[in-house]
């Protein structure tokens, strides 16, 4: 399964994944509603008895299960003790009951299995369930607060090792970072952009263009070996700097980083009212910061 497929979920498959985690009555009728964030994963808001408490998230992800496994790993940490933040991280539920093997080739073990906070639904896909962070996605006003949050995280995510490695590619190797984008997609979107507003309103410009090749192509002609020295210096340059930003690369420093810290992923509850300076942080909270799917090890 690609990571972005597209898919209906029935209520079915919904039901299956929120009674793997919460054997209720079944006069307990969840009922689903579908988030409008998530680029790559089914997000839903569970209501329970009319109050939304839960968010179910079905991962869409090739089931990547290594992915699941560090972002949860990653999740108990900032959990611990240990770790003080001011605001709220995802809390998955651990599944209950009689769980699907992780994979095919796996063998049984004797006694009761080990509860985990994902489960694999009978349609391949895996899933988890977290209790709800208050707040909505923050606005400009909330920028501060919001760099605040992410270095916070950043902190105490430097203090924390994996037992994994991290299955996400440094975002140094950029095109590595994510499966639909490479160099040659990159480049061939950023051509087809120019060349579609080139098409737009472009006539009276064309016909300017014509105009001046002439002088254009005399122009170059004399400029040429000059061009051409130049661009020799410049390299010259341009390699030296490129030695000295490698010389100072291998200097910096490296930790497990979120990946993927933007407005979609962090809450906060804004209040209306004050807009003195001093009054900027009782009207900007941030509650919670989500979706640690892209953590990796890097700058």
């Amino acid at each position: 399964m690609s990571s972005f497929e597209t898919a209906v979920i029935s209520n079915e498959v919904l039901l299956e994944a929120y009674r793997a985690f919460h054997n209720d009555s079944d006069d307990i009728i969840p009922t689903f509603i579908k988030t409008n964030t998530g680029t790559n994963n089914y997000v839903y808001y569970v209501k329970l008895n009319g109050i939304i408490s839960l968010v179910l998230r079905i991962y869409n992800n090739g089931n990547n299960l290594s992915k699941i496994q560090s972002e949860h790993e990653i999740l108990s940490h900032l959990h611990s003790p240990d770790i003080s933040l001011s605001f709220e991280v995802p809390y998955a539920l651990l599944a209950c009951g009689k769980r699907e093997r992780e994979r095919e080739n796996e063998e049984e073990r004797e006694g009761e299995r080990e509860r985990l906070p994902y489960v694999c639904l009978s349609c391949g896909r895996y899933v988890s369930l977290f209790r709800l962070i208050p707040g909505t996605t923050p606005s400009i006003i909330s920028a501060k607060q919001v760099g605040r949050a992410a270095g916070e995280l950043s902190l105490s995510l430097s203090r924390i090792s994996l037992s994994l490695s991290p299955p996400t590619p440094p975002y140094k190797e950029l095109w590595r970072a994510h499966e639909v984008i490479t160099r040659e997609k990159f480049i061939e979107w950023v051509r087809a952009s120019i060349l579609e507003r080139e098409r737009e309103g472009d006539r009276e410009r064309e016909r300017e263009r014509e105009a001046m090749s002439y002088i254009l192509e005399e122009l170059f002609r004399i400029e040429k070996w000059l061009q051409e020295r130049e661009r020799e210096e410049e390299r010259e340059r341009e390699e030296e700097r490129e030695r000295e930003e490698e010389r100072e690369r291998e200097n910096l420093p490296e930790q497990i980083i979120h990946g993927d810290v933007n407005y979609e992923n962090i809450l906060c509850i804004e209040r209306e009212g004050e807009e003195e300076r001093e009054r900027e942080r009782e009207r900007v909270k941030v509650t919670g910061v989500v979706d640690f799917e892209f953590l990796s090890y890097d700058w």
